[in-house]
């Protein structure tokens, strides 16, 4: 779900080959050692997105200096030429990707994933011009002067650019950066990353993340992590932030608009939201309502899972953003306006610990991001209502809203149902059957143990049935087999 893009008009944008040469001698990567593969894959091996992701690499570190201009802002000519349809709006993304990896093996070429919409003007590996190739399949290859051993880590700087159009909807989403009428907001999941920065496009591959967002002055720059930085020059301001909490590039984000910020905080831990100054001010005090519970929500859901495990958190929320969903960025949440409730504010903020603190090996394995962030939402209903019955009311309700969905199995949805009924409610239905047959203690040791045991690896469904068969002392299979491998609607459900 890749979004229609056009060439900077007046710019010598390159697609093809570059046979650059650089100044002075090239970095002493390292000499051969063996006769295995030099070549790092294509494709980082996710059963559903085969080209997402790379072999070869490992990401440590984005650097990202861009600049953003809405679409008010740019030159009548390109306003012209790119502007197709009435209430279309267009932004300019220009900038350097600056990646530090290192090489899981000999490499004399590897990949990095870039949206073949975005127009790469040069790459550079230690400051050296290289050779490289943009195809159209979203794939930047690069070539190094000589061959980089394993184990090395080099920086890869990647300049580019391009006129954007918002990204078409499919399946009711849609996926990257979506330009708005002040700015711009984005939404990565699942591979809408390379939409914007070169990155290797994994949920597992987690970096920590630098942003220098220069955008025109009056607005707002946001981005993950905590501001530390915000300076003006004539015309532009540009923004710094910075998350030293390793990230995948999925849950990346940035965002442009004429936002007003409120800042709180809970258990030490900054909250910092930016709501749209154009929504209407009734639905901006009910929002103000909701997010201002979001303290009591963190206290609460860290006795659940374990402490907060990022170093900041808030919201976004643009009246812009109706062709989405809101979506669980690392510590920046993006909210669509007639999503900012209650309920979604707790499963937003329950992702922070399933889905962005433990991430996917597979996104087959989706479930665990979402299922898991279902419970949470459903945990926080029940601790903040008089309802003592109120789990077993949303169990009864994800049960009959499920309706046609009960054929989708929950750890192999499709990637065309990656987001359906069946990944949220049945699998929080079958953590609802699980809490009731080996009690709240065990639950909630599970819980505590899979976000502190998997949190530095990536996690899968077998992962999770292991250690909940272990911390309960019991045979789990005549839950988990009707519930998350096999299609059809359970008995008893």
């Amino acid at each position: 779900m890749i979004g229609a893009a056009g060439v900077l008009a007046g710019a010598a944008w390159t697609l093809s080959i570059t046979a650059a040469t650089a100044g002075g001698a090239p970095a002493a990567y390292g000499t051969p050692s063996g006769t295995e593969s030099t070549i790092g894959s294509a494709g980082g091996g996710d059963q559903y997105y085969p080209m997402a992701g790379n072999g070869g690499i490992d990401a440590q570190h984005y650097d990202l200096d861009l600049s953003y201009t809405p679409e008010k802002y740019l030159p009548k000519a390109i306003r012209d030429q790119y502007h197709l349809l009435k209430g279309e709006h267009l932004g300019r993304i220009e900038g350097t990707a600056t990646v530090a990896i290192r090489a899981t093996q000999p490499l004399t070429r590897f990949d990095l994933d870039l949206s073949s919409t975005l127009h790469v003007r040069s790459v550079t590996i230690n400051g050296h011009a290289v050779a490289y190739a943009h195809r159209a399949d979203g794939e930047l290859v690069i070539t190094p002067q000589r061959l980089i051993a394993a184990g090395t880590r080099v920086s890869v700087a990647v300049a580019y650019g391009a006129i954007i159009r918002r990204p078409p909807v499919v399946n009711g989403f849609s996926t990257g950066l979506i330009p708005t009428a002040d700015g711009v907001v984005l939404s990565a999941e699942p591979t809408g990353a390379p939409t914007w920065f070169p990155c290797n496009d994994l949920p597992h591959d987690k970096a920590t993340y630098a942003f220098n967002l220069t955008v025109p002055r009056g607005l707002v720059g946001v981005s993950n992590g905590l501001p530390v930085g915000k300076r003006t020059t004539g015309n532009t301001t540009a923004y710094q932030w910075r998350t030293n909490d390793p990230m995948a590039p999925y849950l990346a984000e940035i965002a442009v608009g004429n936002y007003r910020i409120i800042t709180r905080s809970a258990m030490g831990v900054p909250i910092y939201d930016y709501i749209d100054r154009d929504i209407p001010s009734g639905r901006q005090r009910k929002i103000d309502a909701v997010l201002a519970k979001v303290p009591q929500m963190m206290r609460y859901l860290s006795g659940q899972f374990g402490p907060y495990p990022f170093s900041s958190y808030g919201h976004i929320v643009d009246k812009d953003l109706q062709a989405g969903a809101s979506m669980e960025n690392q510590t920046r949440t993006l909210l669509m306006t007639d999503e900012a409730d209650e309920a979604t504010v707790a499963h937003e903020l329950t992702h922070q610990w399933f889905g962005d603190q433990v991430a996917l090996g597979q996104w087959r394995d989706i479930w665990l991001n979402e299922s898991l962030a279902t419970w949470g939402e459903w945990l926080w209903r029940h601790h903040s209502t008089t309802d003592h019955e109120s789990l077993a009311a949303s169990y009864r309700e994800a049960v009959r809203d499920m309706s046609g969905s009960w054929q989708t199995v929950v750890t192999d949805p499709g990637a065309d149902d990656l987001f359906s009924d069946a990944v949220y409610a049945r699998g929080g239905a079958m953590l609802y059957r699980l809490d009731r047959l080996i009690g709240d203690s065990a639950m909630s040791t599970i819980l505590h143990q899979w976000v502190s045991m998997r949190r530095r690896q990536p996690a899968s469904t077998a992962q999770f049935v292991t250690l909940a068969t272990r911390v309960s002392g019991r045979d789990l299979s005549g839950l988990f087999e009707p519930w998350l491998f096999q299609p059809g609607k359970p008995r008893g459900a």
